[in-house]
């Protein structure tokens, strides 16, 4: 029978629950600014949406931080692991505050000529958004850096989040032991 998984109950434990939905909103967004771009006529509403799609995305990076930042204590931060956790760590605030300025300024590019009730002339609408495009890409490569990261930490290093109450699960075996392991 069909049945939900068990949520976390502990707020660390939501951390990979929640960090794939902002790396997948603020990937996606520049796809639809592209769009604007090329169906000039449907820009508005695709702007518009792009809009909504980095700001859920920002919003969901800020709850990515927050859990990320609560699972971290329950981390033994030896070795490689303290490295790769402080890289990711930071990769992740790059990633929000970098995603937060530039829906700030695409919020600007958006609604500006709509508050002034003129729109701009074709020419400058497709310049500003190749512009704003090109900045766009630093958070999308913080936001990949910070995703790779991540898998670092999980997959080389065996960092797992903490789904219940208890101790946070610890690495089983260097990753080479585990591969001697199969091997027998």
């Amino acid at each position: 029978m069909f049945s939900l998984p068990p949520l976390p109950t502990t707020w660390d434990g939501y951390h990979p629950l929640v960090v794939h939905y902002p790396i997948a909103l603020l990937l996606t967004a520049p796809a639809l600014i592209v769009l604007a771009l090329i169906l000039h006529r449907h820009r508005h509403p695709l702007n518009l949406a792009a809009l909504v799609i980095m700001a859920i995305g920002v919003a969901g990076a800020w709850v990515a931080l927050s859990t990320g930042e609560a699972a971290e204590e329950f981390v033994d931060e030896v070795g490689a692991i303290k490295t790769i956790l402080h890289e990711h760590e930071e990769a992740a605030e790059m990633a929000w505050k970098t995603s937060l300025l530039m829906m700030v300024l695409f919020a600007g590019y958006t609604f500006v000529p709509w508050m002034m009730r003129k729109d701009w002339p074709r020419k400058v609408t497709v310049f500003a958004g190749v512009v704003f495009l090109i900045g766009y890409s630093i958070p999308c490569l913080a936001v990949a850096n910070a995703g790779h990261l991540g898998g670092r930490l999980v997959h080389e290093q065996g960092v797992r989040a903490r789904l219940t109450g208890g101790a946070a699960a610890a690495p089983e075996a260097a990753p080479s032991e585990q591969g001697e392991d199969d091997d027998r």
